[in-house]
């Protein structure tokens, strides 16, 4: 798996070397920005007892880069983030953070298309609601880079096809826990009954490994179907079974569901919301996560200037060798306001807890941050 990982980064460096040559840097966009902040955090270890509270004082430097030719065969488009934590008190855990996300997307023809994702992340802790559900507690540092490759064909109007890898490699850097990697490769079709109603089908098999530990492999099929209500808002649902082998030579056949309401509202409300249930393997441990979960996003445009952002999260999980159980749940709000053409004001809250059928386990943790944007 790890070779033809390797085949496929040679082939795309190939073909992207070529794209290189050819491109008209003319039409390359980059919009540097910068922000600070200011946070309270109330539980900066996540921790049931002895909890530790601080400020936090964050400067970030972002790049961001778009490429587009003018007959739209190729697009380029990317991100680069950087943070520098100080925390007040507990000076031993200032930070350095990065991320950074590319896109690459080229049309051979109408019908042919390639694409090229990757994201990567080094944090010193879980930034989302979703990192935060199944993951060993703690504060520690760990470092996440996500690739896929697509191609994609459209062999009518109604029917498109595609070919699927990815790989994922988690390092983490605490003694008691191991670096995992996952390889995945799959196949997917989409059927157009109409215009609004979409069949949905894939097939993927992943492989996933611990350094040092087991390693597993899953064995997934799924079918569903796409609804858009509105040209902006679509309604997906989607049914399989996961066959996973693997960990101590156990063997698991479990179904999985999925649905989601996505899309704009009206000119001005975004929203997100979804619902899922499986057992599947993750990065974190090596075993089964028998979970389901809540997530939902809302933004609305209050005024010319005012925006409002609102993210909540619930899920309960258990880890099949586990007769621990724990529910996450979170909220966050905030607003962001336009001082001017490039400037913006930005104020957040949030709530995250976790129960558990272990008391060790539990925690509560409250933030609240202000600051300040620029695009350059």
């Amino acid at each position: 798996m790890k070779n033809l990982f390797i085949l496929l980064i040679f082939m795309f460096a190939f073909g992207f070397g070529r794209a290189v040559y050819c491109f008209d840097f003319s039409n390359v966009k980059l919009t540097p920005k910068v922000s600070a902040s200011q946070k309270y955090d109330d539980n900066i270890t996540f921790a049931s007892d002895n909890k530790k509270s601080d400020f936090i004082t964050t400067i970030a430097l972002g790049l961001g880069l778009d490429y587009q030719t003018k007959l739209q065969s190729l697009s380029l488009s990317g991100n680069l983030d950087v943070n520098q934590q100080l925390f007040m008190k507990e000076n031993e855990f200032n930070n350095l953070s990065q991320s950074f996300t590319l896109n690459y997307i080229k049309e051979f023809s109408p019908y042919t298309r390639i694409s090229f994702t990757n994201s990567f992340d080094h944090k010193e802790e879980p930034r989302s609601f979703e990192d935060e559900f199944g993951r060993t507690d703690g504060r520690y540092s760990y470092c996440l880079n996500t690739a896929g490759f697509t191609l994609t064909k459209d062999f009518s109007k109604q029917l498109t096809c595609r070919l699927n890898y990815s790989n994922q490699v988690y390092k983490v850097n605490r003694a008691d826990l191991s670096d995992s990697s996952l390889n995945k490769i799959g196949v997917s079709a989409d059927y157009y009954l109409s215009s609004a109603v979409i069949l949905l089908s894939s097939y993927d098999f992943s492989y996933r490994e611990f350094d040092p530990g087991d390693s597993s492999y899953t064995n997934s099929f799924s079918g569903g179907v796409r609804r858009y209500l509105t040209p902006k808002l679509y309604l997906d649902g989607r049914a399989g079974i996961d066959f996973i082998s693997g960990y101590n030579d156990r063997t698991f056949t479990e179904s999985f569901f999925f649905s989601s309401l996505t899309g704009d509202l009206d000119e001005v409300t975004q929203a997100r919301l979804s619902f899922t249930r499986q057992s599947s393997t993750n990065a974190y441990t090596q075993d089964v996560f028998n979970n389901w979960r809540f997530s939902g996003s809302f933004n609305r445009q209050l005024s010319g200037k005012v925006k409002f952002l609102l993210t909540a999260f619930y899920g309960k999980g258990k880890y099949d060798s586990s007769s621990v159980e724990d529910t996450n749940s979170g909220i966050s709000a905030g607003l962001n306001y336009d001082l001017s053409e490039n400037l913006t004001g930005f104020i957040r809250c949030g709530h995250s807890e976790k129960t558990s059928t272990d008391k060790t386990n539990e925690y509560k943790k409250n933030t609240l941050s202000v600051g300040i944007s620029r695009v350059f």
